[in-house]
């Protein structure tokens, strides 16, 4: 999937290496809007995909190796 649409997925954050940094996902029905150190990143409102739901996944693959700290899951009141 990703192959096939560069950009519409993922998106290069901007963030330092060897730095922490705020990394904020906020879900609803099938769009995500994703922020880092408060700032928007990327929106995707189409995240259906057949057979698969409940599922994250957080991807680290610039050759380093990614740390996530104080992960937290919550549902939205």
């Amino acid at each position: 999937m990703r192959g096939g649409f560069p950009n519409r997925y993922e998106k290069a954050a901007p963030v330092a290496a060897e730095s922490w940094y705020r990394l904020r996902l906020e879900m609803q029905d099938s769009a995500v809007r994703v922020s880092a150190n408060g700032e928007p990143v990327l929106s995707v409102d189409d995240l259906r995909f057949p057979g698969r739901r409940g599922r994250l996944g957080l991807w680290v693959d610039d050759g380093s190796t990614g740390y996530f700290a104080n992960l937290k899951v919550t549902a939205k009141p």
